[in-house]
C-alpha cells in the first residue's frame, strides 16, 4: 500500500462493513517489518464488552479482501481516542499506528510463518 487513496479506501471500506467501528475512526497503513510491509488495520469500536472481537476481525479480513483484494495482517481493536488526529482533525496514521500498539483492546495478525495463498484461503474461508 503506497497511496493515502488507498488506505482511505480500506478505512472507508472497514468502516461501512460494521456499525461498530466509530465512523472516521479508523486507520490503514503500512507497517514495515524486515523487509516486508504488512497492511495493518487499527478502528476504535463502540461497545466492545458487546462484541466478538475474532468474530469481527475474521468478517473485516474476509470482506475487506474479497472487495479489494487486500489482505490486513494485523487488525487492532482500539477505544476510544485510540486514532490520533490533528488539531484540524486529519488522522495521524504514523503516530496512531506507534500508539495503537500500547492500547489495543483486542489484536488479530496472521501467523507470519503462513503463506500469503494460504492466508488468502483463510481470509475466504
Amino acid at each position: 500500500m503506497t497511496s493515502k487513496t488507498v488506505a482511505q479506501d480500506i478505512e472507508a471500506q472497514a468502516q461501512a462493513l460494521d456499525e461498530r467501528i466509530e465512523p472516521g475512526c479508523c486507520v490503514a497503513a503500512a507497517s514495515q517489518a524486515g523487509a516486508e510491509a504488512k497492511l495493518v488495520l487499527l478502528a476504535e469500536v463502540a461497545q466492545f464488552h458487546t462484541i466478538d472481537p475474532h468474530a469481527l476481525c475474521r468478517v473485516l479480513r474476509h470482506d475487506l479482501f474479497l472487495r479489494s483484494s487486500v489482505l490486513l495482517h494485523t487488525i487492532a481493536l482500539l477505544p476510544a481516542g485510540g486514532v490520533l488526529r490533528t488539531p484540524n482533525g486529519k488522522l495521524r496514521r504514523a503516530a496512531s499506528l506507534e500508539r495503537g500498539g500500547a492500547m489495543p483492546l483486542f489484536v488479530s495478525s496472521i501467523d507470519p510463518s503462513t503463506a500469503t495463498s494460504e492466508a488468502a484461503d483463510d481470509a475466504l474461508a
